[in-house]
């Protein structure tokens, strides 16, 4: 009689692992994904992204992105402009 094979623990916890991701990973896409033009355009968080072609020649189709979460505030880096006065005053 042959005993069973066991089961390794590591794979099985990878396996538990990428079934519980994968669901967490779907629901992040983005909802202007796939969408046409015209859709694309009508949703404020969406913008569309004319076609172009890549330095290597491949041709790229226009697509639908989201514009991202940007700030309103804006900063800088520079300091402020200095004046210099060339009358020695």
């Amino acid at each position: 009689m042959t005993s069973p094979r066991s089961l390794h623990p590591a794979p099985l916890a990878a396996l538990a692992i990428a079934l519980l991701v994968t669901p967490l990973m779907a629901g992040a896409q983005s909802a202007c994904k796939g969408l046409e033009q015209p859709a694309c355009t009508a949703q404020a968080n969406c913008t569309w992204v004319g076609g172009y072609t890549r330095s290597s020649g491949a041709q790229v189709a226009g697509y639908c992105r989201s514009k991202g979460n940007r700030s309103t505030k804006t900063t800088t880096d520079a300091p402020p402009a200095v004046t210099v006065s060339t009358d020695g005053q």
